[in-house]
């Protein structure tokens, strides 16, 4: 044999197996009740798989029981009742005290049945979850379209109303103009009678006016003559009042800018003044600082003059 690591064989540890006793005692082990489970746990795991009528009418004792300790009558009725739906051969199982206990494979059949209910209530979870959804889509594209309908209902409406509107507005009018027609027809014959009148009319006062011209045209002339006199006194006296405040108001103006022309050249001849004043002082300073200047250049003339001829006689 070669014994190194990471490598199995089956052969060999099979034969270590069997010299061990170990599958004799798995054996054995399966004979009887290898594997086992409290009442409460059962009952938890497991109700799943019994009938849908009996979780209903069982559901609060199944409640009860999950929280139940061991040895519990009211545990160990239910899970009996449970075991005698969900496991069809009872030679297969033992009720005990505290405990179920089963036959080998019948709790990975139990697993496996179990695996295969909940594959089946998830897919009838996601049907419902699926339908929701899709429920849900279906109501939003009803309300969508039936939005979306009524938009477009409206918006027919809309034309037709506008179309039929247009239309109505169209034969009043047509109806308005008709009735305008006739009324004007009617007015015209009632003007042409009324001008016939008022011409009659207008003929005879012509005849009488003309009798009347002559004293009117005379009394027109007089009355001209008086509106002109008096027209033409109160024109000249307008215009005199008017020349008389207009020269008021000139003499007014002309003495307020006599005033402000003699200020002017008052302030002129004063900055005129104080202008040649600073200019003078000006000079004057130029003035003293070159004679300032000269002063000091003779004086150093002579000092350096004194010095040349102390050291002629030294």
């Amino acid at each position: 044999d070669t014994f190194r690591p990471a490598i199995f064989d089956m052969a060999h540890s099979a034969h270590q197996l069997r010299c061990a006793g170990v599958l004799e005692a798995v054996r054995i082990s399966r004979m009887a009740y290898p594997n086992r489970m409290p009442h409460a746990s059962f009952v938890s795991r497991y109700a799943l798989l019994a009938p849908s009528e009996w979780q209903a009418a069982h559901e609060v004792d199944m409640a009860r029981a999950r929280a139940a300790a061991p040895g519990d009558e009211s545990a160990r009725a239910l899970c009996e009742g449970a075991l005698a739906l969900v496991v069809e051969d009872v030679a297969r199982y033992q009720l005990g005290k505290t405990k179920v206990f089963f036959r080998a494979f019948l709790l990975e059949a139990l697993e496996q049945r179990r695996g295969n209910a909940l594959a089946t209530y998830a897919v009838v979870v996601q049907k419902m979850l699926r339908s929701a959804l899709w429920s849900r889509r279906f109501r939003l594209l009803r309300l969508s379209s039936v939005r979306l309908q009524a938009l477009r209902r409206r918006q027919v409406q809309l034309s037709e109303y506008r179309r039929q509107r247009a239309a109505a507005i169209a034969l009043a009018a047509a109806g308005r103009g008709l009735r305008a027609r006739i009324l004007r027809r009617r007015l015209l014959a009632a003007v042409r009678i009324q001008a016939a009148g008022r011409a009659a009319a207008a003929r005879d006062r012509v005849y009488h006016l003309r009798r009347r011209l002559c004293a009117t045209r005379l009394q027109a002339a007089v009355r001209s003559h008086r509106h002109r006199s008096a027209f033409t006194a109160r024109r000249g006296a307008a215009l005199r009042l008017q020349s008389k405040a207009r020269m008021a108001s000139q003499r007014r103006a002309y003495l307020r800018d006599l005033a402000e022309k003699k200020e002017e050249a008052k302030l002129s001849t004063q900055l005129a003044k104080l202008q040649a004043r600073l200019q003078a002082e000006m000079e004057a300073r130029q003035n003293a600082e070159r004679a300032l200047e000269a002063g000091a250049a003779a004086d150093e003339g002579s000092g350096s003059g004194a010095a040349v001829a102390g050291d002629g006689g030294g």
